[in-house]
């Protein structure tokens, strides 16, 4: 066995970040394709797209609200909704984003923290896991 057979921790960090950066892909691209899908927006998802077309103040106050969330998503969705429409894909684009940061974060806090093989398994699960991939498209 020759020293260069040998690998040693520099010469699998390139190894690593490839296998980081292929899982990632495939992460977004199965985000990508749900988000594509055109499914129908389900009943809490058209409740929440009616609301949207309420005034600023009135998206905002919990009394006015029969859904769970974030008044600071519903802001976001009610001002992509102001400048872009309000159609499904509209809806679903701040969804998207967020699903497609996702698997890049991961990767990214997985390298740091846990050893080759934990980052690859970590990022992995991720990017395939069905429900995050499903969430990642829905309003």
């Amino acid at each position: 066995m020759k020293s260069s057979d040998v690998a040693t921790p520099n010469s699998r960090t390139p190894q690593l970040a490839r296998w980081l950066i292929v899982i990632t892909l495939i992460g977004v691209s199965l985000r990508l394709s749900q988000y594509a899908s055109g499914r129908s927006l389900w009943h809490d998802e058209a409740r929440l797209a009616l609301s949207l077309r309420l005034p600023w103040g009135s998206v905002a106050r919990q009394e006015h609200r029969d859904h769970a969330q974030p008044i600071g998503f519903l802001m976001v969705e009610k001002g992509l909704a102001g400048l872009l429409g309000d159609s499904e894909a509209v809806l679903r684009l701040f969804p998207l984003l967020c699903g497609l940061a996702a698997p890049l974060l991961m990767a990214l806090l997985a390298a740091r923290v846990l050893d080759r093989p934990g980052a690859a398994a970590a990022a992995a699960l991720l990017a395939v896991c069905p429900e995050p991939v499903f969430y990642a498209s829905v309003v």
